[in-house]
């Protein structure tokens, strides 16, 4: 920033913070519910890491955290927007920078709540399932 002068730029409307803090809230909830979903392989394994670690490589590609996605061909750009972890890093901060027109947020929204609803879902049966079959060894 000092070295080329760059200058940020913040949102100027309230409204842009508001919906940007809407979907960071949503983001963190993704975020947490798909962490928990990977860390319950450790009912069936003694190993949760691995998995947890993948997920957590493939998330960040395909959020948007090493490079924005609207780099890629529209081909790729739709396949990985049909994954939630868009909805996690590349949504919020297309809201953050006013890139997104009323309709395109508003799908982003509805979008990310059908995530949420189905991966809590998923996460809360394979939770009850796993609590099932549970079963410790020590001394």
């Amino acid at each position: 920033m000092f070295l080329f002068h760059v200058q940020l730029q913040w949102p100027q409307s309230i409204q842009t913070w508001l919906l940007f803090l809407a979907s960071l809230v949503g983001a963190a909830w993704l975020y947490f519910i798909l962490s928990f979903l990977t860390a319950c392989w450790g009912f069936w394994t003694s190993e949760a890491w691995g998995p947890r670690f993948l997920l957590e490589l493939f998330l960040e590609f395909t959020a948007g955290a090493f490079f924005p996605l609207d780099v890629l061909p529209k081909l790729a750009q739709k396949i990985i927007m049909s994954f939630p972890s868009p909805y996690m890093v590349f949504f919020p901060l297309q809201i953050f920078l006013g890139k997104l027109n009323s309709t395109q947020i508003i799908n982003g929204f509805l979008t990310q709540a059908f995530w949420m609803i189905i991966i809590s879902l998923a996460a809360r049966g394979i939770w009850l399932k796993g609590m099932q079959s549970y079963s410790s060894a020590g001394s």
